[in-house]
Formats: structure tokens, sequence, C-alpha cells
């Protein structure tokens, strides 16, 4: 079970931008505001909806453009807190 899964790992608060290439369209990247991270995954936050199953790789936190090419898949997306935008929790692998 997913759900009960990704609560294993101890998640830690994270207030960063990370890049991100999706797997259907590689030459394009696209930046997300992290919520929490752990071991894991993480948790984003997306101005659009992202679709369950969806793979990509994490390419680098911003400011500093620390390279991190983590191949990631997209496990859940809801509403996001205060009623906009979205969160979605990425499962690394």
């Amino acid at each position: 079970d997913l759900s009960v899964d990704r609560r294993d790992a101890t998640r830690a608060t994270v207030d960063t931008e990370v890049v991100m290439s999706w797997h259907f369209r590689p030459s394009e990247t696209v930046r997300y505001r992290t919520v929490d991270l752990s071991e894991t995954g993480m948790r984003i936050r997306s101005t659009t909806p992202l679709i369950e199953g969806m793979t990509g790789t994490l390419v680098s936190t911003l400011p500093e453009g620390r390279r991190l090419d983590q191949a990631c898949m997209v496990v859940w997306c809801r509403g996001g807190s205060g009623g906009t935008g979205y969160e979605a929790g990425l499962r690394f692998f």
C-alpha cells in the first residue's frame, strides 16, 4: 500500500525549488516548489495537476544549481492546502 510506504520514511520540511524533466517531454524542464523531503521521495507544489504514474528526472535544485539526476514517479496528486494549486507526492527510484 503506497499510502503506508510513504509514511515509513521521516520527512523533513524543505522550502526550495527543483527543476524537473518529465519523460514524456524530456527537452523541456519545469520548476516546482518543494514542501518536504525524505530518503524515498518528496512532496512538491504545482500550478497544474500531475498524473499518477508519470515519471521523470529531478534535474537540479535552485538557486544553487546542484545536479540531482534522480529518477522519480508521481504516486499521488491532490488540491493544494489553502485551495490554490496542487500538491503531488514523488517517489524516488
